[in-house]
């Protein structure tokens, strides 16, 4: 079932610039100093049942940070078991295995599978409707990393994945890919094999979340760092990170690709420097450019000698005081869209966009990139006017946030964003809570009762689509008093 949810709610939001913000933005980005962010005292760490709710389980370590470090280290050494390039069981979701790993894969999608622990299968894989039929159903795929027979903790799995527009289809010598973990683990696999059905993933570079030097420091994180979302903006000036830090020199004058990661830090957050403020989530850019890395030299480059691409350490892009379960997306345009939700209080959620704004013009500069100089730290749903401001610098960078979805309590069941053609947005969203639904039901159900006014809903996709103006963040309206 999908529904078009502008035609329940309409959200204004104003384009115009204005000089008082509704949070503070900061500007540690372009020297490295001491770490913008530090471990939260006095943090409310997320309740062990809205955390078996999500499913989401807590490995029994007394030191988690080191636990991810031990995970992050064993598969970028040791990348995949030789076991693991014979005929794995299940084979990719039970599919035949039957991509080339050289071929187009504009029309496959890289998902997860996990399991649990009596059957023991970690899956990263690759399906398409490719047998030319166009009967939408998956008949082809490939299993691109089989992470089931690694010695790996009770509790971890794999959470989010993406695909790279470095590929073998696209001249390239490589397949790149990217998946997630619940221990604040980012994997940059290349996949070099280029045969029938053989498309594995052999060689990493895996991004520590909780650890790594980033350009405006570390998260300096001492518990469990879940990654909620990965999005590839395809196309971008990656002179963007230069133009503010020297140290991403090796990116300078390159277009590549950059990396969106959201993270939710389950303990309870951490806090930023400037302010002290408590975050619990945030959104990361990683620049990546199609040539061979260098040595590593952090925050610059986080890749090692040789590795098919040139991974460069993240940028913040924005914090948050809210949790992100859904993750992020991004559209054609290289926006990026991104969840924030309040399991504290259950009080709402929303999705937030961040767009490039640059300078305008037919002698303007757009660099498709929302890295600058400040980064966003939101602290309220409700932003005045749904406007949430404008990180900027250099003069030419600069990047628009504002409240797309509106406010409700509806959103807080969405568990996944995806964007699709012309900038539509598209969301997963779980059946709303329903208190007098038996436990078994309620076990499928989203943490939030919806509004009143909209009722109960069932699982859906829901679509959002900013077309009609200027001042328009969803399409159409049918009423100025329902709300959702």
């Amino acid at each position: 079932m999908g529904i078009e949810l502008g035609q329940v709610s309409r959200v204004l939001r104003r384009i115009a610039l204005i000089a008082v913000f509704a949070a503070p933005y900061f500007t540690g980005q372009g020297v490295m100093a001491s770490p913008t962010i530090k471990q939260a005292s006095q943090s409310l760490p997320a309740s062990q049942d809205v955390l078996d709710r999500l499913g989401i389980q807590r490995p029994q370590a007394t030191d988690l940070t080191d636990l991810s470090l031990q995970v992050a280290r064993q598969v970028e050494t040791s990348g995949l078991p030789e076991s693991a390039l014979a005929p794995q069981t299940p084979e990719a979701g039970g599919l035949p295995t039957n991509i080339y790993s050289s071929s187009a894969q504009s029309a496959a999608v890289v998902t997860l599978l996990n399991s649990n622990a009596t059957s023991n299968f970690r899956d990263v894989m690759m399906m398409g409707d490719i047998d030319g039929r166009e009967d939408l159903v998956a008949d082809h795929s490939a299993k691109l990393a089989d992470l089931s027979t690694s010695n790996l903790p009770d509790g971890w799995m794999l959470t989010r994945a993406a695909m790279s527009e470095h590929t073998v289809a696209n001249g390239f010598s490589s397949s790149v890919y990217y998946y997630g973990d619940s221990l604040g683990n980012v994997y940059v696999g290349a996949d070099i094999n280029t045969g029938f059905g053989t498309a594995k993933v052999i060689t990493y570079t895996v991004l520590n979340l909780p650890t790594i030097m980033n350009a405006f420091g570390t998260l300096n994180s001492d518990d469990q760092i879940v990654i909620t979302g990965l999005g590839v903006n395809p196309v971008a000036d990656l002179t963007s990170f230069y133009n503010v830090n020297g140290s991403f020199a090796p990116f300078n004058g390159k277009i590549g690709e950059i990396l969106y990661v959201a993270f939710w830090d389950t303990g309870g957050g951490l806090r930023l420097t400037g302010n002290n403020k408590l975050i619990q989530s945030g959104v990361l850019a990683f620049p990546i450019a199609d040539t061979p890395s260098p040595a590593s030299a952090p925050p610059g480059i986080l890749s090692h000698t040789g590795f098919p691409v040139t991974v460069g350490g993240s940028f913040g892009v924005a914090f948050s005081v809210y949790a992100n379960l859904a993750g992020l997306a991004v559209d054609d345009n290289g926006d990026v869209y991104f969840q924030q939700v309040d399991l504290t209080n259950l009080t709402g959620a929303n999705i937030v966009k961040m767009t490039s704004v640059d300078q305008p013009g037919a002698g303007g500069f757009q660099d498709r990139s929302l890295a600058t100089n400040g980064f966003a730290t939101l602290t309220t749903l409700t932003p005045s006017n749904g406007n949430y401001g404008a990180p900027s610098g250099p003069a030419k960078q600069r990047s628009q946030v504002t409240n797309y979805s509106g406010t409700s309590p509806t959103f807080g069941n969405i568990v996944s964003l995806a964007a699709g053609p012309d900038n539509i947005l598209y969301a997963a969203m779980a059946r709303s809570f329903e208190p007098n639904d038996p436990a078994e039901t309620q076990n499928t159900e989203g943490l939030f009762i919806n509004p009143p006014e909209l009722g109960p809903t069932p699982s859906m996709i829901v679509s959002f689509a900013d077309t009609s103006g200027a001042f328009d963040a969803c399409t159409g309206v049918i009423s100025s008093t329902l709300s959702i």
